[in-house]
């Protein structure tokens, strides 16, 4: 099902589905910039955490940012599948922002530096839940557009098209 855009959306489906349906896991399976240079438009990233600005990571405990991180169950299943299938595939942390557009371009080599593989909208959101819930939670991400190497962004035709490989491994995550 779709989450609509950005952590207070994704957060409400995923409190609903983990508190009200009995739902156990979730993958999100969806696009993201790459930021890391070893990324190129088309690969798929398994998010094995996220960092984030979003309050997500402080709102629960005051004076503690949470560590928001996918399953490993579930994660490790989602990386099996896509080494697997042959496909550039990388694993590790994610940046999730509060702002698509956004004038903070200055922290991006400092998230680059620390291995920050993409950054998208919903990750850190996703994880926050499901240690809340104590449920369990992955993302795979298929770069559709690069900060730093401007190889060109995927056409509307392949952001349709190519997110085979990034589904298969969401739902080898789901399985795992």
């Amino acid at each position: 099902m779709a989450s609509g855009m950005g952590v207070p959306s994704l957060s409400i489906y995923a409190t609903e589905l983990y508190g009200q349906y009995g739902v156990e896991r979730i993958c999100r399976v969806g696009t993201c910039g790459g930021i890391s240079r070893k990324v190129a438009v088309k690969d798929v990233i398994v998010a094995s955490s996220a960092h984030t600005n979003s309050g997500v990571a402080t709102i629960d405990i005051p004076g503690v940012s949470l560590s928001l991180a996918a399953s490993y169950d579930m994660l490790r299943g989602a990386v099996d599948q896509a080494r697997g299938s042959g496909k550039r595939v990388h694993v590790g942390p994610v940046y999730t922002s509060d702002f698509f557009y956004s004038s903070r371009m200055d922290i991006v080599p400092a998230l680059d530096k620390l291995g920050t593989l993409g950054v998208e909208m919903e990750a850190a959101g996703l994880f926050g839940c499901a240690l809340a819930a104590g449920k369990e939670a992955a993302a795979v991400l298929t770069v559709s557009d690069h900060l730093f190497d401007g190889s060109g962004d995927l056409t509307s035709d392949e952001r349709e098209s190519l997110f085979q490989d990034a589904l298969e491994a969401g739902i080898a995550a789901l399985k795992a």
